[in-house]
């Protein structure tokens, strides 16, 4: 299985919504075929994790930021849209901004198989999610980096 590391990011408004991206792919395995996630995604050869994270965040939200460390750490196994199956090394960090509007065109991929949408989600709206939401505990860590009480990586 091959290692993919990754890094991806909590980006979060003044409201303490959530910036996720719904992914719809034409063929997956129904049970991931449809799920939402953070921004973000593989490092390309010679990038560090954090040259990774603002390359994702200028490429699928147009923000340019200055990052932090990172603020959460997971491994995690999963089928990508190719259906090649990883084992994802990622690390998160944290973006605070105002609400903004996603531009069409950096959803659109031409060449690719999925539908990409996005959504600003509130704490509560997470917490009571059906949907297929990625990290799996995304709603216990973000609330705990609102409350003040999260861990340090």
């Amino acid at each position: 299985m091959r290692e993919r590391p990754a890094a991806r990011l909590f980006v979060i408004d003044e409201a303490d919504r959530i910036l996720l991206f719904r992914y719809d792919w034409t063929r997956r395995d129904p049970k991931v075929a449809t799920h939402w996630t953070t921004p973000g995604g593989a490092l390309d050869p010679g990038e560090t994790f954090e040259q990774a994270a603002q390359r994702e965040l200028l490429e699928e939200t147009g923000l340019e930021v200055e990052l932090d460390k990172d603020v959460f750490r997971r491994s995690a196994q999963f089928q990508m849209g190719s259906g090649e199956w990883v084992k994802a090394h990622e690390r998160y960090y944290l973006v605070r901004t105002q609400r903004f509007e996603v531009a069409r065109y950096r959803l659109d991929h031409p060449t690719s198989k999925i539908t990409k949408s996005y959504k600003w989600w509130a704490l509560d709206e997470l917490h009571q999610s059906e949907e297929i939401i990625y990290p799996e505990q995304l709603a216990k860590v973000v609330s705990q980096f609102l409350s003040g009480t999260s861990q340090e990586v």
